[in-house]
């Protein structure tokens, strides 16, 4: 960003405060949000980063970063039937020092109206997915995991351009549908010319009860891909069908406690096209990609916290069949992945953070992310409020992959990836400020060892994470 520029999308924001605090009670705009200071510290031996035949010193790695965001979200609300919300960051996730102009970029979540009728809302713009989320969101549970992220279970992008029709009946009965242009991209003349087309289509009935819901989405994607260089199209047509049914029941069992199920599954299934071996510009060969997940928790509920014995398997590699050892972690294939964890899954603090690059991007975990969704654990966590203000966190889980690795040689790897114990604690000094510090240590498995032919993993990688919070 230019410094003029810079200095204009300041002004703006400025400006924005100035008129929020001018705002009377009964005005139709309201403002929220919270200004969020994250820090990180990594450090230990970290598998992934190894060879065989590398020393302790060469795969020790670690870093030391603050992060800073911004949220601001605006309700403008003219009339019962109609609202517009907005939602952005300025910063997004700016690293203290980095001195890039790009880390300081506005970025908007959402944006997008409501028009409010007797036969249900209709929602059209730019809509995230904390707005729209299938499964377990749309029967009222979004768990907040790790460092205060909301999560959802499974893969999905962060913001679509889309529409949305939502209508709850008084029977319980519900429906969502929902369809979003995913990208599109126009011919050229460029290079690499190319022209891409990609929707997704959704129908999701749900039914809730008083103690609980069920819902059953139904995912249709289309994605026509067309290579045009020298002005020569070649089409690839691919497809995806998703089915992602969810289930929620609480029980009372007592005074202040209560017990709650909740569980979700997903899979994904269509056809891929790749490119021809001889010619990337032609069409290739068409190979049928499948992926699976599920999720279930038990949790506690009781007058001073919560426990919950949970469970999660994620096995979304698009190419195994052609491919069995493609399900490697960090492999290109494993990118194409349909089924993995969710943008904001974050149960534990070291298995879903990237320890190579954490300034880069934190989001993309290097154990358990996007890259390497193949994988499937057992976890307790939980919180307990010590005092009003003070609260703990704890956390244990046991990650193994969901399939086997085979070397050169014929002989097969452990699938125990590691084990994680985390420990954190959160204090609210006023109604809106908060800290919370957490700490995780991970012991890797024999799986890095055996992988890789090395004793260098014996060791353990650790993290220790701390956020203030002002909310507003």
């Amino acid at each position: 960003m230019k410094p003029r520029l810079f200095f204009r999308v300041a002004a703006i924001m400025l400006l924005t405060f100035i008129v929020s605090f001018e705002l009377k009670a009964e005005s139709p705009v309201t403002f929220s949000g919270y200004l969020r200071i994250r820090s990180y510290t990594t450090g230990g031996y970290f598998p992934p980063l190894a060879e065989a035949g590398q020393t302790q010193s060469e795969v020790k790695a670690g870093d030391h970063l603050f992060l800073t965001r911004l949220r601001i979200s605006i309700v403008f609300k003219p009339n019962d039937n109609v609202e517009v919300r907005w939602r952005f960051h300025a910063p997004h996730g700016y690293r203290w020092g980095a001195n890039s102009a790009n880390d300081l970029v506005a970025r908007t979540i959402y944006a997008f109206g409501i028009l409010k009728t007797s036969f249900g809302n209709f929602s059209v713009g730019r809509i995230s997915s904390d707005v729209n989320s299938a499964g377990l969101q749309t029967l009222g549970y979004s768990p907040t995991w790790g460092m205060g992220s909301q999560g959802y279970i499974f893969d999905s992008d962060s913001e679509h351009d889309a529409m949305l029709y939502r209508n709850d009946w008084d029977n319980g009965m519900g429906l969502k549908i929902f369809y979003a242009k995913l990208n599109s991209f126009t011919p050229s003349t460029s290079a690499s010319p190319r022209d891409a087309d990609r929707d997704l289509f959704s129908v999701e009935p749900y039914y809730k009860w008083e103690t609980g819901g069920v819902s059953l989405a139904l995912q249709y994607e289309r994605n026509n891909y067309l290579n045009n260089q020298n002005l020569t199209l070649h089409p690839r047509k691919n497809y995806f069908f998703t089915v992602n049914p969810a289930f929620v029941q609480n029980w009372s069992v007592g005074e202040d406690t209560s017990l709650a199920l909740h569980a979700e599954a997903k899979y994904s299934g269509g056809k891929y096209q790749d490119s021809d071996p001889q010619d990337r510009n032609k069409p290739g060969p068409s190979h049928h990609q499948d992926g699976f997940g599920a999720y279930l928790d038990l949790a506690l509920d009781y007058s001073s916290g919560t426990s919950t014995l949970a469970g999660w398997y994620f096995d979304g590699n698009s190419e195994r069949q052609t491919a069995p050892n493609s399900t490697d972690f960090r492999t290109g294939s494993e990118r194409h992945s349909l089924v993995g964890p969710g943008e904001g899954f974050y149960p534990f603090v070291v298995f879903y953070l990237n320890h190579t690059a954490p300034a880069a991007r934190l989001d993309n975990k290097l154990f358990g992310g996007k890259e390497s969704p193949n994988h499937w654990a057992l976890a307790l966590m939980g919180n307990h409020k010590i005092t009003d203000n003070v609260t703990l966190n704890y956390g244990v889980a046991d990650f193994r992959r969901t399939r086997g690795y085979r070397l050169s040689d014929g002989r097969s790897v452990s699938k125990h990836l590691g084990t994680e114990f985390d420990l954190g604690i959160v204090v609210k000094f006023l109604e809106n400020v908060q800290f919370s510090s957490k700490v995780g240590v991970f012991s890797s498995g024999n799986y890095y060892k055996e992988r890789y032919l090395n004793d260098v993993f014996d060791g353990t990688v650790w993290a220790w994470g701390n956020e203030l919070i002002f909310n507003f």
